[in-house]
């Protein structure tokens, strides 16, 4: 039987990566770029996983994800937040949350169908509200990962090399030079 799987991201990359791990695979992936999308798309219905980024452009993901919860359902469905490890993020708050674990962006396979095969189990809810999520990326540093992912190198390979290029840079870099750092990081 075919399982389901949301995936909620305002990151279309984020989204369309979930669909090419499950492609040729006969489970269905359902992509949601918000919580209002995300909602709509579990009207009646519990995914046999979902991924919630931890920010999305309508709201926190870990108010998403106590909602869900909260649901009818979902008393033991599998939620998974997803994290950045370029945005401070509190862990507390994953727990709190509701939500069965995180997995770190960028992401390799194993973690999502770890995800999937985990023994879904109820996960309390904290009463505690969810702190405000970090803000996005800077618009550089996406930019920087997005023109070395053009370039053939893998998301998390260019993410990586992007981020030891603003440790190098400091804030206020510009796209140009962080794609150059970056360059210059991969090359060794």
């Amino acid at each position: 039987m075919a399982r389901t799987i949301l995936v909620v991201d305002d990151s279309a990359t984020v989204r369309t990566v979930v669909e090419w791990i499950f492609h040729g695979t006969g489970d269905v992936v359902v992509p949601a770029a918000s919580a209002a999308e995300a909602r709509a798309a579990v009207d009646g219905r519990v995914p046999d996983l979902t991924l919630i980024a931890y920010h999305l452009p309508d709201g926190s993901g870990f108010d998403l994800c106590r909602e869900l919860r909260g649901r009818a359902g979902f008393e033991k469905a599998r939620l998974f937040v997803l994290t950045g490890q370029h945005h401070p993020y509190d862990e507390a708050q994953v727990a709190a949350c509701g939500a069965n674990g995180e997995i770190r962006k960028p992401f390799k396979v194993d973690p999502i169908l770890q995800a999937l095969a985990s023994e879904p189990v109820a996960v309390a809810v904290s009463d505690a509200p969810a702190a405000a999520p970090a803000a996005p990326a800077p618009a550089p540093a996406a930019d920087a990962v997005s023109a070395l992912v053009n370039l053939g190198y893998a998301r998390d390979v260019a993410a990586n090399a992007v981020a030891a290029a603003m440790k190098a840079a400091g804030e206020g870099a510009d796209s140009a030079k962080l794609i150059r750092l970056g360059l210059k990081e991969l090359a060794r």
